[in-house]
C-alpha cells in the first residue's frame, strides 16, 4: 500500500487510484490519475477542477492561487470565451454585450469607423451642431458657424470653406479702391454658396490722354464657369461703352496717336458695377480672381 499525504482542496490519492508505472506495467504513462491530474511540483493527484500552479490555467490571464486552488481571473476581470482570456469588467466579449449597435472590438463597444449615437460625433472645426446618421452610421455636420461653409460634405474637416464676405447684391456691394492710370487692383473672391454672387464697385482714374486704358478681367475657379457683368449703374448691365453682360474680359480704350489732329480721347467710365457669378460646374470653395487695370 502507497500511503499519500492529502492536501487542502487535492483529492487523496490511493493505491486503486495509481496505475502501474513500470515499464512492463502497461499504464497510461500520460494520465496517471484517474478522474483527476498529477501535479508535477508536488507528485500529488488532484481533481480535475482545481490546479498546482498558474501552468494550469488555460484561460489567458488567469492565475493560480496555489495547489488545490481554482484558475481565476484578477480582480476586476473576467473571463470571455471568445478571446478565451481575461478582458476588464466593464468591457465586452460579444457584440451582444454592446448598446446602441456598437460592436465588440479587442474587448470594447465600437462603432468602428462609423457611429453609433449623436455623442460619437464630436464637435469638428467651424461647426455648431453634429450628429449620427442612423441610415449610414457615419456622423455628419449639421450647422457652421457664420461665413462658413461645409462645401466638400466632409466631416472630418468640418465647416472647412470661409466665404470671403463680399457684397452678395448690388445695395450692398463692396466698394473698392480708385484705380489710377497706369494702376492695378486685384481681388480674390469665392462662390461657394448655391446661388451666391458677388457685387463690387471701382471707380478709374481719367485723363485724356492715350494711356486711358480701364480694363477688368475676371478668371473662374478651376472647375467652374463664372462670369461677370458691368454696368455703370445698379440697372441691368448695357452693352457698349457703359457696361456689357456674360464676359471674362471687359475693357474701353481708344487707339491711335493722340498728337494727331482728327485724335478722340477715350470717354470717361467713371464707376463701374461688377456682378460675378457662377453659371456651371460644382460650387468650390475655390477662389476666382479679378483684376482691374487702367
Amino acid at each position: 500500500m502507497i500511503a499519500t499525504l492529502a492536501l487542502a482542496g487535492c483529492a487523496v490519492a490511493n493505491d486503486s487510484a495509481h496505475k502501474d508505472l513500470s515499464a512492463g506495467g502497461g499504464g497510461d504513462l500520460s494520465s496517471p490519475c484517474d478522474g483527476g491530474h498529477l501535479c508535477g511540483n508536488t507528485g500529488e493527484c488532484v481533481a480535475a477542477s482545481v490546479c498546482c500552479s498558474s501552468a494550469d490555467c488555460t484561460v489567458t490571464g488567469q492565475s493560480c492561487p496555489g495547489l488545490g486552488g481554482t484558475c481565476a481571473c484578477p480582480a476586476g476581470k473576467h473571463v470571455c470565451t471568445a478571446s478565451n482570456s481575461c478582458i476588464p469588467d466593464g468591457g465586452c466579449c460579444v457584440n451582444a454585450d454592446c448598446p446602441n449597435g456598437r460592436s465588440c472590438t479587442a474587448g470594447m463597444c465600437t462603432c468602428g469607423a462609423g457611429c453609433c449615437a449623436d455623442s460619437d460625433c464630436p464637435a469638428t472645426s467651424q461647426t455648431t451642431t453634429t450628429s449620427c446618421n442612423a441610415s449610414s452610421g457615419m456622423c455628419a455636420i449639421g450647422g457652421c458657424n457664420a461665413g462658413w461653409l461645409d462645401v466638400n460634405a466632409s466631416y472630418a474637416d468640418g465647416c472647412e470653406c470661409n466665404d470671403t464676405g463680399f457684397g452678395l447684391t448690388c445695395g450692398t456691394r463692396t466698394p473698392l479702391n480708385t484705380v489710377a492710370v497706369g494702376g492695378m487692383l486685384v481681388r480674390n473672391g469665392n462662390l461657394p454658396s448655391a446661388n451666391e454672387e458677388n457685387w463690387f464697385s471701382v471707380t478709374f482714374a481719367y485723363t485724356a490722354a492715350a494711356t486711358y486704358h480701364p480694363r477688368i478681367q475676371l478668371t473662374a475657379a478651376a472647375g467652374t464657369t463664372m462670369l461677370m457683368d458691368l454696368s455703370t449703374t445698379c440697372n441691368a448691365a448695357t452693352c457698349g461703352l457703359g457696361g456689357a453682360t456674360a464676359v471674362l474680359d471687359w475693357e474701353s480704350k481708344n487707339g491711335g496717336d493722340a498728337t494727331a489732329i482728327m485724335y478722340v480721347p477715350t470717354p470717361s467710365v467713371g464707376t463701374m458695377f461688377i456682378r460675378v457669378y457662377q453659371t456651371a460646374g460644382p460650387r468650390v470653395c475655390a477662389s476666382y480672381t479679378l483684376t482691374i487695370t487702367n
